[in-house]
Parts: structure tokens; C-alpha cells; sequence
């Protein structure tokens, strides 16, 4: 699986946060994330049953 690599300047910032917090880096990280992506929806179709393709639509909900 993918695991993108947080930028070296961001770990400082989100180490001091985790320890004011006290909680895991990790909690905090995924935290912010599910934050910043709860208003996205994710919707799947499929293009062709027999091709079996199906394509992802990242849509920001309005007002947000």
C-alpha cells in the first residue's frame, strides 16, 4: 500500500501538537485528515459492465 511521506517541516509542528494533545502522532495525522476530507463525497460508477472500468468522482460539497 502507498504511504506518502509528511513534508520533514510539518513534523516539528505536528510533534509539539500531539504532545500539548497528548495523543499519538499518528491519531493526530489521521485527525486532521478525516477532518480535512469529511466534506468530500466519493462516488464510484461504472463506465462499462463488461469492461468492468469504474472511475472515482471527487466532489467538494457547496458551502464549504
Amino acid at each position: 500500500m502507498y504511504s506518502p511521506k509528511i513534508s520533514e517541516e510539518l513534523i516539528p509542528d505536528l510533534y509539539r501538537i500531539a504532545k500539548a494533545k497528548k495523543v499519538p502522532m499518528t491519531r493526530l495525522i489521521n485527525d486532521i485528515i478525516w477532518g480535512a476530507i469529511k466534506d468530500i463525497v466519493v462516488e464510484t460508477r461504472i463506465i462499462t459492465k463488461t469492461m468492468k472500468v469504474k472511475e472515482k468522482i471527487f466532489v467538494i460539497k457547496e458551502g464549504k
